[in-house]
C-alpha cells in the first residue's frame, strides 16, 4: 500500500522535519490487520515526529481512543467492515482526534464527514506525512477555535490561509505561511525549534534550522513593525519564535 517516491508538495525539496522530544510527539493510532503495514507505518511515522501505537481490532480502536486521548487515527477503510460508519461516528462525537482512512486501490472509502482525509494505495511516505500535518493542523483549530490573529493591521485568516497588512494581502510562499500558521496558533507563547520543524519541514535535514531562521527573516520584512517598532515575531534564542498578541514584548515558553 505504501510506496516510495518522491513529493512535489513541498517549496523546497531538502525541506526537512525536526525530531521532536519523546514526550512531546502526538500520538498516532494506526489500525490495520495486515501486521507488515502496522509495522511499516509505525517505522515511517515515528522517524517522521509521532508516537505511534498499532493495533488490530476496532475493539482496540475503540478502546484506544477513550484511553490515550491521540492525536489521530488511521485506520483501514475495510478494518470494520459494515460497522465503519458507527465506528467512526462514535469517534468523532467523544474525540478531537483527526482520522485518515486508508483505501485499497479502487477501494470506496468512508463518507467525507466521517474523516478528515482519505488515501488511496499506492501512497508515498512523503505523501502520508504531509497529510497527517494536515489534518493534524485542521483538528488543532477545530478543538482551540483559533481562526484567525488580528493586531495592529496584521491579520492572519487560518481559515482562508490568506494575510493581509493594513488592508493589503501579503504574498507569502507555502512555506512561509505555514511557519505563520503555527505561530498564530500558539500566539502569545514560543514555539520551539522542533515543533516548527516537525509541522513545516517532512525530513530530517541538517540545514532545515537555517532554512527556518531564513523564512523567520523573510516574514519579518514582509510584515514589518507594530506601533511601537517592533517585529511582531519575537525570538528566544534557546527556544524558538513566538507570535505577540497584545504590547507585551516577549512570549511566554511552552
Amino acid at each position: 500500500m505504501v510506496k516510495e517516491q518522491q513529493s512535489h508538495a513541498a517549496v523546497e525539496p531538502e525541506a526537512a522535519a525536526g525530531t521532536p522530544a519523546r514526550d512531546s510527539r502526538p500520538l498516532l493510532i494506526v489500525a490495520d490487520l495486515d501486521v507488515g503495514l502496522r509495522l511499516l507505518l509505525k517505522q515511517i511515522l515515528s522517524a517522521a515526529g509521532y508516537d505511534v501505537r498499532p493495533v488490530e481490532s476496532i475493539q482496540a480502536v475503540a478502546a484506544a481512543v477513550h484511553a490515550d486521548n491521540p492525536a489521530g487515527l488511521l485506520m483501514s477503510a475495510s478494518l470494520a467492515g459494515d460497522q465503519t460508519p458507527a465506528l467512526l461516528r462514535s469517534i468523532r462525537a467523544r474525540s478531537p482526534a483527526f482520522v485518515i482512512a486508508l483505501c485499497a486501490d479502487g477501494q470506496t472509502g468512508p463518507p467525507d464527514d466521517l474523516v478528515d482525509d482519505s488515501l488511496s494505495a499506492p501512497f508515498g511516505h512523503d505523501d502520508l506525512v504531509l497529510r497527517i500535518a494536515k489534518a493534524h493542523r485542521r483538528a488543532r483549530l477545530r478543538q482551540n477555535k483559533a481562526l484567525a490573529f488580528v493586531r495592529e493591521g496584521l491579520v492572519i485568516d487560518l481559515t482562508l490561509n490568506d494575510v493581509s497588512l493594513n488592508g493589503r494581502r501579503v504574498s507569502l510562499s507555502r512555506l512561509e505561511f505555514e511557519v505563520l500558521r503555527i505561530l498564530a496558533e500558539n500566539q502569545g507563547r514560543i514555539v520551539g525549534y522542533d515543533q516548527l520543524l516537525r509541522e513545516s519541514w517532512r525530513k530530517p535535514n541538517s540545514s532545515s534550522l537555517n532554512k527556518l531562521r531564513h523564512v523567520i527573516h523573510l516574514l519579518r520584512l514582509k510584515l514589518g513593525q507594530d506601533d511601537r517598532g517592533l517585529s511582531f515575531i519575537v525570538t528566544d534564542s534557546r527556544a524558538g519564535y513566538g507570535l505577540r498578541r497584545s504590547d507585551d514584548e516577549r512570549c511566554n515558553r511552552p
